[in-house]
């Protein structure tokens, strides 16, 4: 479906044949029927379905705006039709006059998938607890210690944006930030390359019941609970991108701002519908990455507008090695080892060959890599360098 345009046909065409009214379709239809004046043959600001509560009401009462906006249309010689059909086609006349008149659509943002508090287990380790560093082991150069953080401290969601080339979004709201989280600041997370884990790029508009969906899954929930164990206020959002979109993200360069306002907005009515007066209002924000996420995470520093000026503190997990790119005001964690015997040196903290044994034995799955145990370090470095509320 081409930005602006609907996926499937609207309304009830010459009052006999009901379309497939896809819910995201009659909403964009709706909302541009509202923003324009009635005397172009719109509501003029007037809701539409104020008082249709099922969905056969709703259709009815659309296709009867929309008949009306045709026939204004029609006597102005803007739309080539003989008379009012009440439908509204992809890419059709009517849904192009409708952009002309309305202006630039809202970004919406829906909660496709909603984990509100809940304990989940790890498919590969069976455990209902995230594996994590302790944060009081990470400075020096002795053996890192395990600990293990609570699955059940977060809400998470699967957040969608039709229209924006960067369409599918992971938020975590952490329980410590539930009730004030109209003030947390956003933190981007951008992970790895997905096609490095067999994630192809057609099935990225479904996402849902495929391996992107596995992606959502693990990031939300390990990185999110040791979000929520330091204690930190933020409210981590992960962009879902795919190979190539790591080096340009489209739309979003230029609509990051209202995209996350749209996405945090939409998780946060889901989680209280009365927390917030109004939208979410993005000020300044943090920046995380892992392995080559890094190449994301660039692309998103310099090239979304704006975004390297919010940015007050980034967090590279293991990507110099892959990308010497540092963010200006940035902590980085390396797998090796110091090369001047003392951690951290400035803003670098160095663990390479102090997972083992402790941290090995508890993540077997990750077999000897010790590149992939680096996210473990989460805790540590929000706990050290977020804000707190």
């Amino acid at each position: 479906m081409a930005a602006g345009s609907i996926g499937k046909p609207v309304g009830i065409r010459n009052g006999a044949t009901v379309l497939p009214n896809e819910a995201d379709d009659m909403a964009l239809v709706k909302s541009r029927l509202e923003r324009i004046s009635i005397v172009e043959g719109g509501t003029g600001g007037n809701a539409l379905w104020q008082f249709a509560s099922d969905r056969n009401a709703r259709i009815i009462e659309l296709a009867a705006a929309i008949a009306a906006f045709q026939l204004v249309q029609i006597a102005k010689r803007q739309l080539n039709a003989k008379k009012p059909d009440g439908a509204v086609d992809p890419n059709g006349g009517t849904i192009k006059r409708l952009a002309e008149l309305a202006g630039p659509d809202p970004i919406r943002a829906s909660v496709v998938i909603h984990h509100a508090m809940q304990v989940q287990t790890d498919p590969g380790t069976g455990s209902s607890g995230v594996i994590s560093i302790d944060p009081s082991s990470v400075q020096g150069s002795g053996p890192l210690r395990p600990v293990v953080v609570s699955s059940a401290q977060t809400t998470r969601m699967l957040v969608n944006v039709p229209g924006c080339d960067i369409k599918w979004f992971g938020v975590v709201i952490p329980k410590s930030v539930a009730a004030n989280a109209g003030s947390a600041l956003p933190c981007f997370f951008f992970t790895p390359k997905p096609g490095q884990a067999g994630i192809v790029p057609s099935d990225y508009d479904r996402f849902v019941g495929t391996n992107w969906e596995g992606l959502w899954e693990r990031y939300t929930r390990k990185i999110g609970a040791q979000v929520a164990q330091s204690g930190a206020n933020v409210i981590v959002v992960f962009p879902f991108y795919t190979d190539n979109q790591m080096f340009n993200m489209g739309s979003f360069r230029r609509d990051w701002e209202d995209v996350t306002e749209a996405v945090i907005t939409a998780a946060i009515d889901r989680m209280d519908p009365f927390l917030l007066r109004d939208l979410f209002d993005v000020g300044p924000i943090m920046t995380a990455s892992f392995s080559n996420g890094i190449n994301a995470h660039q692309e998103f520093y310099t090239n979304c507008r704006g975004a390297s000026g919010a940015a007050q503190m980034s967090v590279v997990l293991d990507g110099k090695h892959l990308n010497p790119w540092r963010p200006q005001k940035s902590v980085a964690y390396i797998n090796t080892h110091s090369p001047r015997g003392l951690n951290p040196t400035g803003s670098e903290w160095f663990v390479g060959g102090r997972f083992r044994p402790a941290v090995t034995a508890l993540t077997p799955e990750l077999a000897f890599n010790d590149h992939n145990r680096c996210p473990l370090l989460t805790f540590h470095a929000f706990q050290t360098f977020a804000p707190r509320p």
